[in-house]
């Protein structure tokens, strides 16, 4: 993979490319390797053009009112230096305008659930922003980032306010967002708030905002085509999407917009969630999430030594010159603190060393626990399954009304379980993560103030010079002892099976068999630390990395030694079998599991004069839930072919399923309604 310098980073691809200039994927390094990685706005020639560069000190006063404010980046740095970039915190997603963008081409409907979580999400990033003393002023969907777990901010947030005073002088990217910035005089709260009209009119219809004289005609015409539905826009909601467009009346204040987006949220049919989001999002840029996934895989074992920048080369912003030149001025007086410094941290370099360990100590037990609340979690998560099936099952085979709705009752209280734990498996893994990466930090701290010394067994990930050499099985070596009866290897105690790599599908590589074989290092605690590719399939067709991933995701005992658990080396081989027509094994297409009766009318039965059929295809989401329903042919004008379809959306479904993951899909039925 090929890298570019900006600044202090080096830039791995670029994500989106918009009227501001561009966002990527980046990171810095600690030497020759990766260090932190960053989403990186880099900004037009034209916006550097009109004085941004120029106004570093206004962003820098901005990111410090914003620190910690909820719905934006965190961790921003900005450098005004040609060219100028902005940096935050590495959050894998999309631009909104991408979702947008790509929700048109996939004709994959976009719910008002899906409408109202992202709005939801927006007005609580400008709030913060308004608490702050900012507003934004350009906001468009390039400005904000959706996750693909289905969190929502503000990206730009920062440098907006400095942009928004320039942008007479951006005529490219003014005339970019004229959709979003109403023509008639407005304050800067209400500018804000027409931009998120804007985007919510977006969201519900697929369609740019029309002028704003235009605007109460395009909305009482407004359908919900994002939906892939033909019906109007709500009245609460259209209303309160007139408010934000200040056709009607304009909202006030701040709480007067954050009761009323309660009432729309709460008090109606709709349900957002971040769960929900989340779904969405995996299903609409699931090739992207799996590319930036093995991209950063791919970063991790890479020599960056030819990209790392002379010292000359290194950007100094004209913040920073200042402050070299006043630390220069008083340089001896600094030099007598430091060295006062030195003898007080030697003084207090023991205490140091234990608290570390404590908090190392501290760090191991809450990972521990939480590994066990996340095996709890996928424990409970195969029970429900299994439930879900038997009762599925026992649905298919009941013959009276009451029984089937008794089932039906217990088959939806078992999905709602299902996404509670999938939800709660989300977030234990997140905690886990975060743990995990603060044991690192600790461990390497607790490492520089024992001098370097040799790592403690217990302390993850081990280099790669802390890894015995990659041959049989091991244990670490005891002195003055003999072998005990009581000796083992390492054991794999339940693997995690190996998905079928998408890329290999779209590459045309699934029609023969693979293999991938895989040494595990496992540590004394039982995780795998370290895992090398003995012998794989050469080219980028993801074997190797669906090897990897299924190795790290298996749980493991450790190897043992005169009754101690230590580290040792595991080889596991993973077959791929040839996959036909290009789809997996374990691909399964959507299917209705409960039909609902057909409820015709009076007048719809005297049209029963003779045998009906109805075929209708209907839009089942990822979660089982039907969203969509086209009748193919029917009875049109009898009042049957409305009769079908609602049968069609109160009956149950089960998803589709790839690579063991549900999928969305369409489910084709044909119901034949016999003569009366």
């Amino acid at each position: 993979m090929a890298y570019t310098r900006l600044g202090n980073y080096l830039l791995a691809s670029e994500l989106s490319a918009d009227p501001l200039g561009g966002i990527h994927r980046g990171f810095t390094t600690a030497g020759p390797a990766l260090d932190h990685n960053f989403l990186i706005r880099a900004f037009s020639q034209e916006i550097q053009d009109a004085g941004l560069t120029e106004r570093g000190e206004d962003i820098e006063r901005a990111i410090g009112s914003l620190s910690g404010a909820r719905g934006l980046g965190a961790g921003y740095r900005m450098e005004v230096t040609a060219p100028a970039h902005l940096a935050w915190d590495y959050l894998p997603g999309r631009s909104l305008a991408q979702l947008i963008e790509k929700t048109r081409q996939e004709q994959i409907p976009l719910g008002i659930d899906h409408a109202l979580s992202i709005t939801q999400g927006v007005t609580q990033a400008l709030l913060q922003m308004r608490s702050r003393g900012l507003s934004h002023g350009i906001l468009s969907p390039h400005s904000v980032w959706v996750s693909f777990e289905g969190a929502t901010q503000i990206a730009d947030a920062p440098v907006a306010p400095t942009i928004c005073s320039i942008l007479a002088k951006c005529p490219s990217l003014a005339k970019a967002l004229d959709a979003y910035r109403p023509t008639k005089a407005a304050s800067a709260f209400h500018i804000d708030l027409f931009a998120l009209g804007a985007m919510f009119f977006e969201l519900l219809t697929l369609g740019k905002l029309p002028p704003q004289d235009q605007i109460p005609a395009a909305l009482a015409q407004a359908t919900l085509k994002a939906a892939q539905d033909e019906a109007p826009v709500p009245a609460e909601i259209q209303n309160f999407l007139g408010r934000l467009l200040m056709v009607g009346q304009p909202f006030e204040s701040a709480e007067e917009l954050s009761s009323t987006l309660e009432s729309v949220l709460y008090d109606g049919d709709y349900s957002p969630t971040t769960f929900n989001m989340a779904f969405f999002m995996h299903t609409l840029f699931r090739e992207e999430n799996e590319q930036d996934t093995l991209g950063m895989k791919e970063d991790q074992t890479q020599d960056f030594t030819p990209y790392l920048p002379t010292p000359a080369e290194v950007p100094v912003s004209p913040a920073n010159r200042r402050k070299m030149v006043r630390w220069a001025s008083i340089g001896g007086a600094a030099l007598v603190i430091v060295v006062g410094g030195l003898v007080y941290n030697n003084h207090q370099s023991s205490k140091r060393a234990e608290e570390l360990q404590a908090k190392l100590d501290q760090l191991t037990r809450s990972e521990s626990a939480e590994e066990a609340n996340r095996m709890k979690i996928q424990q409970q998560e195969e029970e429900n399954r299994r439930k879900s099936e038997a009762l599925e099952k026992e649905l298919e085979e009941q013959k009276t009304a009451a029984e089937k709705a008794k089932l039906k009752e217990a088959l939806e209280a078992s999905k709602k379980q299902a996404e509670e734990l999938a939800k709660k498996r989300i977030e234990t893994q997140k905690r886990l993560e975060e743990i995990r990466e603060k044991k690192r930090l600790a461990a390497e701290a607790a490492a520089k103030k024992k001098g370097n010394s040799q790592p403690q067994a217990q302390i993850p990930p081990p280099s790669q010079a802390q890894v015995p050499p990659a041959t049989q099985p091991q244990v670490q070596p005891q002195t003055h002892a003999q072998p005990s009866s009581s000796d083992s290897q390492a054991q794999m105690l339940n693997a995690a099976p190996a998905r079928y790599p998408q890329a290999a599908v779209r590459l045309n590589a699934a029609s023969q068999d693979r293999s991938v074989t895989v040494k595990i290092y496992v540590d004394s605690m039982g995780r795998p630390q370290k895992t090398i590719v003995v012998n794989g399939v050469a080219g980028s067709y993801g074997f190797d990395e669906a090897a990897v991933e299924a190795a790290k995701s298996s749980s493991y005992k450790p190897a043992t030694q005169n009754g101690r658990a230590v580290p040792g080396w595991i080889t596991k081989t993973y077959a791929f079998a040839a996959q036909g027509h290009g789809t997996s094994a374990s691909s399964s297409e959507c299917q209705m599991v409960n039909v609902a009766p057909v409820k015709l009318s009076y007048a719809s039965r005297k049209y029963l004069d003779q045998d009906r059929a109805v075929t209708v295809k209907v839009y089942v989401d990822s979660m089982g839930r039907p969203q969509k329903v086209i009748v193919v042919s029917g009875v049109p004008g009898s009042g049957i072919d409305e009769a079908v379809r609602d049968s069609a959306l109160a009956s149950a479904y089960k998803p589709g399923e790839r690579e063991g993951k549900p999928v969305a899909g369409w489910v084709t039925k044909t119901y034949s309604l016999s003569k009366q």
